[in-house]
This record gives C-alpha cells, structure tokens and sequence, in this order.
C-alpha cells in the first residue's frame, strides 16, 4: 500500500529542479488519484523541507535587523562551510531570544525554552522543610 510519506519523497526528488509548470502537474495528477491523502503528503512535505541540511530557519520574537542577520548566517555559514538557505520568522510567543533549526540539529535560546528549562530544575529539586 502506497503511503502518504512514499509520494511526499517521490514529488519532493521530481521537483527538485523542475519549475513550477511541471510541480503543478504533479500535484494536480496526485490529488487526482490520492485525493484523500493530500493532507498527510503535505504533512509529509513539511517535514522533508524541515530536514533539508541546506536550509536554515531563523526563528525570532522580533524582527531582526540586517546586521543581527547578517552576524548570525556569517557565524552559522562559516561553521558549516557549506551554500547555505536562511530563512527568517518571527513568532512572537518564543518571548525573546531566537531559535535556530538547520536539518536535525535546533539551537532554542528562546525565553520560552529557559523558563521551561527552570520550571523543570525547580520541579525536580527535593526540598525538605522542618517543622
């Protein structure tokens, strides 16, 4: 049985390349044949493009300045010696800090994930108090 996944990875190699006519095509004769399937292939989508080593997500609480994001794919290109893909978000529910996502590997200095952090340590110290 044919899986959701199986043709998200076959149309994600045949548009590699490919412009935009010949994708349409694509998706038009995939939807044609696997109507029900569309929103896992497009699940499944997101999650190849999330995985590409070659993309950079840059999320952030705020909109960066040209030289904050000039600093940060400066810094990252020159670890990673590699022509890299950036991409800039703003998610204004991180608090502050950013987030830096690069195939498998995610960087959360984001205020969200450090009062997460505390509350955890907070939560698993054993304090005993006398009375």
């Amino acid at each position: 049985m044919l899986k959701a996944w199986d043709i998200a990875e076959a149309i994600s190699k045949i548009a590699e390349g490919k412009d935009s006519e010949k994708i349409e095509k694509i998706a038009k004769r995939v939807m044609k044949y696997y109507p029900h399937k569309a929103p896992f292939i497009l699940k499944a989508l997101e999650r190849i493009k999330d995985f590409d080593e070659t993309r950079v997500l840059v999320i952030s609480a705020r909109e960066l300045s040209s030289s904050e994001k000039e600093q940060i794919q400066n810094s990252i290109s020159a670890k990673y010696n590699d022509h890299l893909e950036f991409e800039f978000e703003i998610t204004e529910t991180i608090g502050a800090g950013i987030i830096i996502k690069k195939g498998e590997f995610v960087i959360d200095s984001s205020l969200n994930n450090l009062i997460n952090q505390l509350s955890d340590k907070i939560k698993n110290c054993n304090i005993s108090i006398g009375v």
